[in-house]
């Protein structure tokens, strides 16, 4: 799987948006947003040139193309729709599409938190500044959506801690194996953790207080990400957790 080729490929058009100021780049970020998305989807049929930390099965793989597919089409979506600072706010899409796919792909613990939590940051802003509410009530929707994620991501840091104290890794196809042999207090409660912590992501109940105001008030584009992607990676990893 191609991961790393998808996600630079990501990275770079999300730097290149958000640091540009022409108008002619402004008219045409959604075309680019769009090129960019459907080749890193292309480019996951390109084997990586090294050994990374990235899962390879058929998990991972699925959540992937349907993180860039739905990108995809929301980036399509969108270049009709945005109308205001559109080359930042399709930069922003781009990276918020990118911590998503980078959470799915990562095998090792570390790198999944560092992803998730970096997807916290463009939709935040995806939210405070182009939600469709007055500008107060948008900072106080994204506001609320960035403390009780930051909540969420704050047990998934005791997790990944207790996971590393009982078993000395971070990588999760090493804790699978070990888990496979040796069922201690240390795995339950790092699971625990990272179930609770995920949880806030997931807005399991009664921890879904950000979510009715956040998904009905960003623009349609970002909802559809929010809805249809950024919650389903949390699931994606309660699955992962399930599996130790």
């Amino acid at each position: 799987m191609g991961a790393l080729y998808s996600l630079s490929l990501l990275a770079v058009v999300g730097v290149a948006l958000t640091a540009a100021a022409s108008e002619e780049l402004e008219e045409h970020a959604g075309v680019a947003t769009a090129l960019s998305l459907a080749a890193a989807l292309l480019l996951l049929f390109v084997p990586d040139p090294v050994e990374l930390p990235f899962f390879t099965d058929l998990l991972s793989y699925s959540f992937m193309v349907l993180i860039l597919s739905i990108s995809l089409l929301s980036a399509i979506y969108a270049h009709g729709y945005v109308e205001s600072d559109r080359s930042r706010f399709f930069g922003l899409l781009c990276f918020f599409a990118l911590g998503m796919a980078g959470s799915t792909a990562s095998r090792n613990l570390v790198l999944f938190y560092v992803f998730w939590e970096f997807m916290l940051i463009p939709s935040y802003l995806l939210i405070a500044h182009w939600a469709e509410c007055p500008r107060e009530r948008a900072l106080s929707i994204a506001t609320k959506y960035f403390i009780f994620t930051h909540l969420g991501g704050a047990l998934m840091v005791v997790s990944i801690v207790t996971f590393y104290m009982a078993f000395h890794t971070f990588d999760l196809a090493q804790l699978k194996l070990i888990a496979a042999h040796e069922a201690s207090w240390g795995l339950r409660l790092a699971c625990s953790l990272m179930a609770a912590g995920l949880a806030f992501k997931v807005a399991v109940y009664p921890l879904h207080v950000w979510l009715p105001d956040a998904h009905s008030e960003a623009p349609s584009p970002v909802s559809a990400m929010l809805s249809g992607l950024m919650v389903h990676v949390g699931v994606y990893m309660l699955v992962r957790t399930m599996q130790l």
